[in-house]
């Protein structure tokens, strides 16, 4: 959405979802009432573009309880599957689908258990939908399911920040990175691992892994 837009994180005043339309011939839908008459992938008509929420949608575990502002992601995934299956019936290519359950990620950083098993509970049930899909259809598919990374301090309960935040432990990583580099460097990597993930910083776990790459 253009910078005039409430919310906007663009720095300019582009309307992508509008150049999308008018410039390359999408088809947008933006709200719950757009997504029913999809019906499920019956009626879609491609290439199709459809943003739910300004930023992310919210967790499950609330999401659940604005069902009619928010489809899940089962319900986009299987509309998706449908529509694409249609799309393609002719056709010796096929196509390509991913599936991603990012809030899962979200609610690792945050360190919130409620929020953490909903959003993998969803996930399953749309892994689940992916598996029927490919059992019941005549093309054959494969079903490939993965993460980009693992997103550690996970505790029991959510608990707010402490210590450094995550450009404060960025920067202790780099201060010390000839230290980690060395001979004797690993011990000193593990203590400031638990340093920064102990201070709940927002992306700890991305940083920790440059430094292992780095280390490896």
């Amino acid at each position: 959405m253009p910078n005039t837009t409430q919310g906007s994180c663009r720095s300019d005043s582009r309307d992508l979802a509008r150049l999308a339309q008018e410039k390359y011939g999408w088809n947008y839908i933006n709200n719950r009432k757009q997504f029913d008459a999809l019906k499920l992938g019956s009626a879609v008509k491609l290439p199709l573009l459809g943003l739910f929420a300004s930023t992310d949608i919210p967790f499950e575990l609330d999401r659940r309880y604005m069902d009619n502002i928010y489809p899940s992601l089962d319900e986009m995934t299987r509309t998706a599957l449908t529509a694409l299956e249609a799309a393609t019936k002719n056709s010796d290519k096929g196509f390509f689908l991913m599936v991603e359950a990012s809030r899962i990620d979200h609610a690792g950083h945050w360190n919130d258990p409620a929020a953490q098993v909903h959003e993998v509970l969803a996930y399953d049930k749309a892994f689940a939908s992916v598996v029927d899909f490919l059992d019941s259809s005549d093309t054959e598919g494969v079903l490939t399911a993965t993460s980009d990374h693992e997103t550690g301090g996970l505790a029991v309960a959510r608990r707010k920040c402490r210590g450094p935040s995550f450009r404060e432990g960025s920067n202790f990583v780099q201060k010390f990175m000839p230290d980690i580099l060395s001979t004797n460097g690993f011990q000193r990597f593990w203590q400031m691992s638990r340093i920064l993930l102990n201070s709940c910083t927002g992306n700890s776990d991305h940083t920790l892994l440059q430094v292992v790459l780095v280390k490896t």
